[in-house]
């Protein structure tokens, strides 16, 4: 089992993303192979590896596999929520007791498509002229589904770790869509506030010199 702590960023179920295959071996007890399982634990609070506690978890965590191997890269799929029933943490050693979580499948996935195509949309809209997020273009792209871009800009999102944890411990999916839009459109639209207010100032210096 490869164990993958984080703290303040949220990785959700059906996410498809790239490790380097000698961080992963850093994480795990044998070196990693296509078909290995995966935990993506969160943090409570900001801790060093070894200084991890059981106390230091949140008791759901999200379960994922190794898919492939190519050179030094890695895909991991994330596969499902799962409980933490019993934790025991020794260094880089754990020992777990976990069970799948089902989610509440209340939403019409036509209805997820169409909010995750509109959530794409307004972030490339913001994006442009930033040349950072334009450089990643294409990668956003390829994101198939709104975990994966929850997932990918969680980091971002201007919520807290608790907040972030609340949209992963939400078993319903409508529920969990309605957290996760209102977290990204909030988020989205201060930086809109913060980039709009760099460029008036940028444009104040200019016109000073």
């Amino acid at each position: 089992m490869i164990y993958i702590s984080n703290y303040n960023t949220l990785t959700l179920p059906d996410v498809s993303c790239y490790f380097q295959v000698e961080y992963l071996n850093g994480l795990s007890d044998k070196p990693v192979s296509v078909g290995d399982k995966a935990l993506f634990l969160m943090l409570k609070r900001e801790k060093a590896e070894q200084e991890i506690t059981a106390d230091d978890l949140y008791p759901i965590a999200t379960r994922g596999t190794v898919e492939s191997i190519d050179g030094d890269w890695a895909l991991l799929h994330t596969t499902s929520r799962v409980n933490l029933d019993s934790v025991q943490v020794d260094g880089k050693a754990y020992e777990l007791e976990m069970r799948v979580r089902p989610s509440i499948q209340d939403m019409d996935p036509e209805e997820l498509k169409e909010k995750f195509q509109k959530m794409r949309s307004a972030l490339l809209e913001s994006a442009q002229g930033n040349q950072q997020f334009m450089g990643i273009r294409n990668y956003m792209m390829r994101w198939k589904n709104i975990n994966e871009l929850i997932t990918f800009t969680s980091a971002l999102l201007q919520i807290s770790n608790e907040e972030k944890y609340a949209i992963l411990a939400e078993d319903s999916i409508a529920k969990r869509t309605e957290m996760m839009e209102e977290a990204f459109y909030e988020s989205l639209e201060l930086y809109k506030v913060s980039s709009e207010a760099k460029s008036a100032q940028q444009q104040s210096n200019e016109a000073v010199y």
